[in-house]
């Protein structure tokens, strides 16, 4: 059976989000126009000379693209990864492996880096559900945490715990996890998840060291969840994907369980589920899936400034769900 880009319509969500909004007004900082200096940005996604570059996933495709990091002129890929199913969330662990949870085949697949592109080096099963996220320090040799939208017989979501010499043997839930959206881990091995409640109301779960039952944060303003991402002053990033029909960034301390806000709510370009910092944690870059494009920003705490976007090769009827640096966010 056909698994669909979310269990429900982007229109859905943003609807839900809104009944669920607590006032808040994101900052008008990113809309920003657009930096005329290629030389600025540059500098800010860093240099391609190394073998980075951006991923770039699309949930109706079988391949992950691939770009310059700095793709301000709209570049074509430069190379693409190819087995891949029902996509969307991307990720890029610690050591420059590409890492897919994917939907179709439920596994979670690494694809060697840390240049871009990379040959399928090692898989396993999902057994728990739905993946739809993923995060890892070392994804070859450590622990992976994968967001499962839904369990199996459409069950409350979770996070699996895995490992590619184990395959997924831990299933962490909470009562506040019902539809999965985001996962993050720190350098420390802990964990949290996003997600919507029973009610649909916006969820931020932590799991010390990604075990146990989890414990509720505290301070958790996003209207809707997203996807998530630590930058490196270790704060925790997280998309708000439909606040005020257009998307907001908010940056986080702490959230152990107790979260304080340190930036934001930033406006996005366009709404989104997911998206990564660089290695500098100088740019960010996002999925627009209303758009069809990727949405490049300046990132920082005080602000976040809209840059440019791109489409090359990409398709919108294909549902633009996915962008990770390589490399990432050094947190």
């Amino acid at each position: 059976m056909r698994l669909l880009p979310a269990s429900l319509s982007a229109l859905a969500i943003g609807v839900l989000a809104g009944c669920a909004s607590n006032g808040m007004s994101p900052s008008s900082l990113a809309s920003a126009p657009q930096y005329s200096s290629a030389g600025v940005i540059a500098a800010l996604e860093g240099p391609d000379a190394s073998g980075g570059g951006l991923y770039v996933s699309q949930f109706s495709s079988t391949s992950i693209l691939a770009y310059k990091s700095n793709n301000k002129k709209n570049g074509a890929p430069i190379c693409n990864v190819q087995g891949v199913l029902y996509l969307n969330g991307v990720a890029v662990d610690g050591k420059g492996n590409l890492i897919d949870p994917d939907g179709g085949s439920r596994s979670i697949i690494i694809f060697k880096g840390p240049g871009m592109c990379g040959a399928k080096t090692a898989s396993t099963n999902d057994s728990f559900g739905q993946p739809v996220d993923a995060a890892s320090n070392d994804a070859l040799n450590g622990k992976i945490v994968v967001a499962n939208m839904f369990d199996n017989n459409s069950k409350a979501g979770s996070v699996s715990v895995c490992t590619m010499k184990s395959g997924c043997q831990t299933n962490l839930t909470n009562s506040g996890i019902y539809e999965m959206v985001g996962v993050a881990m720190d350098k420390k091995g802990n964990c949290w998840a996003s997600a919507y409640s029973t009610q649909f109301l916006p969820t931020l779960t932590y799991f010390a060291k990604c075990k146990g039952a989890g414990v509720a944060t505290t301070g958790y303003r996003n209207t809707s969840p997203g996807g998530l991402d630590i930058d490196d002053a270790g704060n925790l990033v997280a998309i708000d994907t439909s606040a005020n029909n257009s998307g907001a960034l908010v940056i986080y301390s702490g959230c152990k369980p107790a979260c304080k806000v340190v930036g934001g709510p930033f406006s996005l370009h366009g709404e989104t589920f997911w998206g990564h910092l660089n290695q500098k944690s100088t740019a960010f870059a996002t999925a627009n899936y209303v758009g069809g494009e990727i949405d490049v920003y300046k990132y920082g705490t005080t602000a976040l400034t809209y840059l440019y976007s791109f489409s090359n090769g990409l398709n919108a009827s294909y549902s633009v769900k996915g962008a990770a640096y390589n490399p990432r966010s050094e947190e």
